[in-house]
């Protein structure tokens, strides 16, 4: 039999600052408006002012993956025509090296576009 594992402490918790952000920014909309005027839209305003420039950021980092997604294959085929055509090797090294820097940066923005959209929680 295993022993009971041990409490969650402070460091083990998920962090409350996304809801004590979003519940701030509620509140002071709540605060400009009456009760009843409360309607979807300034919903929307808290979240973006909550999470707005995070999810802004994980935009950019998505389209930087997608760009890279569309060049890697243009540049493989680029590749493989400078193959064919006999080019030199300074030339076709230039071009693998490009295609290498374009997948390292595929993976980076693709590995913390996940951490940011997580770390959000959207």
């Amino acid at each position: 039999r295993l022993p009971a594992p041990p409490p969650l402490e402070a460091p083990g918790l998920p962090t409350r600052a996304a809801a004590d952000s979003f519940e701030e920014q509620w509140a002071r909309l709540s605060a400009s408006s009456t009760p009843t005027a409360l309607n979807v839209s300034e919903v929307a305003v808290a979240l973006w002012r909550c999470h707005g420039g995070r999810f802004a950021w994980a935009g950019g980092l998505k389209l930087c993956c997608d760009l890279c997604q569309i060049a890697s294959p243009l540049l493989l085929k680029r590749t493989i025509a400078l193959l064919e055509s006999g080019a030199g090797l300074r030339r076709g090294a230039g071009v693998v090296a490009g295609l290498l820097g374009l997948t390292a940066l595929q993976a980076f923005a693709l590995r913390h576009y996940f951490a940011s959209v997580f770390k959000t929680g959207l």
